[in-house]
């Protein structure tokens, strides 16, 4: 196929969903170029594989690019956007490339409010394993996936993780649209729950009539966006009658953290070993099985994917350990992840140990929104550190603070307090500890000092 445009430059090309469709499009044979704030792993990445990457943002660094891709999170005064309005060079905003990209293939999409990233990775190994041969785009690094955010593949499958933060997931039209959950969450986009949910029944009736909803039927927000999006409907569920119900059983072998026995419309479908512990992660792996399953994957292979399936980076995500102590890691920021990350912690890493988790806000609006619910959601930790509000960008707001937060926990009966410094946490952890830090900003750093300062023996600041 002839290419008409050569040069594609992407503002903020560090960024999880950026620097997977950048790896596309190097994958396709397109010249990649890119800038960003912070040299990271994915930007080093992106060099290795031939991409032109710069730090900071100027002008110059677009010029000569044919198409500039932005994400919602540059401000239009960037001067790389200006520099492509002003020399006629269209400005895309991330999602209508991935939408692009999906007018080429067969779409999946994962979209919802917790579990998404995971979905989408598992959705991937299942059809790799399968001789699908998919491209995959996922807005987190996963080992299998060569240890990146995305994959080229030949066939015919496009498996793509939808973002609804922002409402972009209405540019999608997929052909099989899978639906974790629907919870308050980025209400400080959509205002209310009611046009949240709203915005999900737009995008699954997106849909065609031969395509399908593959909903949580544990959720009710999703089972009813699906039904009235008018398109047809697959549930999953654990605890509940469904369409594609799993049964959780003891892991039978030393690799696996549970298994999962699977039935598809009241007959055995097959059996699941997940390497990935917790509740959460067996629905997770239901979905992806009948999303496979939907488009003729066969069991046998959808299963040796999902066993070979190994987690996304920051999903409970195994740092190290030192003088006995182990460190564990999780993206988890809303309470309802907060909750689920901890149980699945209890049943596996932390049982029988003593659970430190250090927690780190995730934006002002959120913490504002919901920080009553967050002292329940750590209730089981046996100790709570909480760090100052990440802002992700948002100007602070009077009266919202990690205090909130803090309290609400007491309250709970958590043993809560601020986070000082990571020498003053080091002291007190004892051999058998687990610690988890957790949420969505850089709170991972606080696990990797921690960990240093044990192997190192280092436990003060001078």
């Amino acid at each position: 196929m002839r290419q008409f445009v050569r040069r594609v430059h992407f503002v903020g090309i560090g960024g999880v969903g950026m620097s997977g469709i950048a790896q596309v499009l190097l994958n396709l044979g397109f010249s990649v170029s890119g800038s960003d704030l912070k040299d990271t792993e994915l930007t080093r990445r992106l060099r290795r594989a031939g991409a032109k990457v710069h730090l900071g943002h100027r002008a110059a660094h677009a010029a000569g690019a044919e198409v500039v891709v932005v994400s919602s999170a540059v401000a239009a005064e960037n001067p790389e956007a200006r520099w492509a309005r002003a020399h006629g060079v269209p400005v895309v905003p991330r999602v209508a490339m991935l939408a692009e990209l999906a007018r080429l293939k067969k779409t999946i999409t994962v979209a919802g409010s917790h579990g998404k990233t995971t979905t989408t990775a598992m959705v991937g190994m299942a059809l790799q394993a399968a001789g699908v041969d998919p491209t995959v785009v996922v807005g987190g690094q996963v080992a299998n996936l060569m240890g990146a955010n995305a994959r080229v593949g030949l066939g015919d499958y496009l498996v793509a993780e939808a973002d609804e933060s922002d409402g972009s997931f209405l540019s999608l039209f997929p052909l099989v649209a899978v639906v974790t959950n629907i919870d308050d969450d980025h209400l400080d986009h959509y205002g209310t729950m009611e046009n949240l949910k709203a915005a999900f029944r737009e995008h699954l009736g997106r849909l065609p009539f031969y395509g399908l909803a593959v909903v949580c039927g544990e959720d009710a927000n999703a089972v009813a966006a699906a039904r009235a999006a008018g398109r047809p409907v697959l549930t999953y569920a654990l605890d509940r009658a469904a369409d594609w119900r799993g049964k959780v059983l003891p892991a039978l072998s030393g690799k696996a953290a549970q298994r999962l026995e699977v039935k598809k419309h009241g007959r055995r479908w097959g059996t699941l070993d997940l390497r990935v512990p917790g509740r959460h992660n067996a629905l997770n792996a239901l979905a992806a099985a009948a999303a496979a399953d939907f488009i003729g994957c066969a069991p046998k292979k959808v299963a040796k994917g999902l066993s070979d399936f190994r987690g996304v980076g920051r999903r409970l995500e195994r740092l190290g350990s030192a003088r006995g102590v182990l460190f564990i890691d999780d993206y988890g920021h809303h309470p309802t992840e907060v909750r689920a990350t901890l149980a699945a912690m209890r049943g596996s890493f932390a049982k029988g140990r003593r659970l430190v988790v250090v927690f780190q806000p995730h934006r002002y609006t959120r913490t504002r929104q919901l920080w009553r619910q967050f002292g329940p959601a750590l209730k089981g930790a046996d100790a709570a550190y909480v760090l100052p509000v990440y802002a992700a960008g948002e100007k602070p707001i009077r009266g919202v603070s990690s205090g909130l937060i803090i309290g609400a926990a007491r309250r709970a009966g958590v043993a809560a307090r601020p986070f000082t410094r990571a020498v003053d946490l080091a002291c007190e952890l004892a051999a058998g500890d687990v610690v988890l830090t957790l949420g969505a900003g850089d709170v991972w750093k606080v696990g990797a000092d921690l960990l240093r300062r044990l192997e190192g023996g280092t436990l003060s600041d001078s």
